[in-house]
């Protein structure tokens, strides 16, 4: 398995690590859902699609062996945990917030999310080469601090509708719970380097973000939705209560429409600092070739132009330019392999079938973005 997963690196190599993985298959039975995985992976080097897709199909089914009915008790409880946040948050509530009493030189972390395999873990590298910048990695300090949150403060309920009635000191508590997990975590004092937290699916949770930290900086990775939801099928996560919808390409398209969907409604709210990139503009006139249509068409109906260009936060940047404002939904964030466009989809495109994934992303596709 060790040898097949290097093998597969190496499009010349990819062969051989097949080869080696069809063999273990036949003598075994079958493989684990590791090695169906690795499997259709370096099928997908070899541009082998059919088997590639039947490989991962086969390693998601191993999976819902081994989870049994517990693969959709998680999914159900993380999609009621996205639906909470939707109906929770509203712009209005968050501009009656009392702001937290913190000093004016306290620093602000910034939070960098977005849905998995948008280029987070590349884009997260280039921030982390910066002498002023330090990242936290896939951490959970956001999360526990949601959990600990009632006996923090000692009071009853739960996040998020506990945040509704904080003061100003209650605010500022958690705010400081937080840099100190992230100083005790990372060896450094958020006061002497700039903090950037990374973890994808804290994009849920950007309410929570707004209320701790008002007006802290936002970086959204986004990526065609296509090849996000084909790249979460084609990984071997464990599946937690997120990851658990990736058994299927149903099922991711699934959550990224609910994830997605949210994020739309934080982004309507202009006191959230969202930031991103606009590299999406290559794929949106590819797109728009392909369906024979002017790349100088407009926008959809109701979409908001998305490229108005701001200062960059101090030390947000390494080149420290102006950032362009996304206020849209399906940019890129990142260039290299994580965000090559218009992307490995098209070569798995008659995989697909019609079913809640084309669906899904027919309902969120917005027009493309002006500028």
């Amino acid at each position: 398995m060790v040898a097949a997963r290097l093998e597969r690196r190496s499009s010349a190599a990819a062969a051989a690590a097949r080869d080696r993985l069809l063999g273990l298959g036949k003598r075994k039975g079958a493989l684990d859902a590791a090695g169906y995985t690795v499997l259709g992976q370096a099928h997908d080097r070899l541009g082998e699609y059919d088997e590639a897709f039947d490989a991962f199909a086969q390693a998601k089914q191993c999976t819902r062996d081994d989870l049994g009915n517990e693969a959709s008790l998680r999914q159900d409880t993380f999609l009621d945990h996205v639906r909470t946040f939707r109906t929770w948050y509203s712009a209005e509530k968050a501009a009656d917030w009392q702001e937290p009493t913190t000093s004016p030189d306290q620093p602000k972390p910034i939070f960098f999310v977005g849905f998995p395999r948008s280029g987070t873990t590349l884009f997260e590298q280039m921030l982390d080469s910066h002498p002023n910048l330090v990242t936290t990695g896939e951490t959970q300090i956001l999360g526990r601090l949601q959990l600990i949150t009632p006996s923090l403060l000692k009071r009853t309920g739960q996040s998020p509708h506990i945040l509704d009635d904080l003061d100003a000191t209650e605010v500022a508590a958690l705010g400081r719970w937080y840099l100190a997990e992230v100083a005790r975590h990372s060896g450094v004092e958020a006061t002497k380097m700039r903090v950037v937290d990374k973890m994808p699916l804290n994009i849920v949770e950007l309410g929570f973000v707004r209320r701790i930290f008002p007006s802290t900086p936002v970086i959204v990775a986004l990526r065609d939705p296509r090849d996000v939801i084909l790249s979460c099928f084609m990984q071997n996560f464990r599946a937690n209560q997120a990851m658990a919808h990736f058994l299927s390409i149903e099922g991711t398209a699934r959550l990224y429409a609910a994830v997605m969907e949210l994020w739309l409604h934080y982004r309507s709210d202009a006191g959230l600092n969202a930031i991103a990139n606009t590299a999406t503009r290559t794929w949106w006139r590819t797109l728009r070739a392909q369906r024979g249509e002017s790349s100088n068409s407009s926008a959809s109906p109701g979409t908001k132009p998305c490229c108005n260009t701001r200062a960059a936060p101090a030390s947000a940047s390494s080149a420290r330019r102006a950032t362009p404002t996304c206020r849209h939904p399906f940019t890129t964030a990142a260039s290299g392999a994580g965000a090559t466009m218009p992307g490995n989809w098209p070569r798995h495109s008659p995989l697909w079938r019609p079913s809640c994934a084309n669906s899904a992303i027919a309902r969120n596709e917005p027009g493309e973005p002006s500028g």
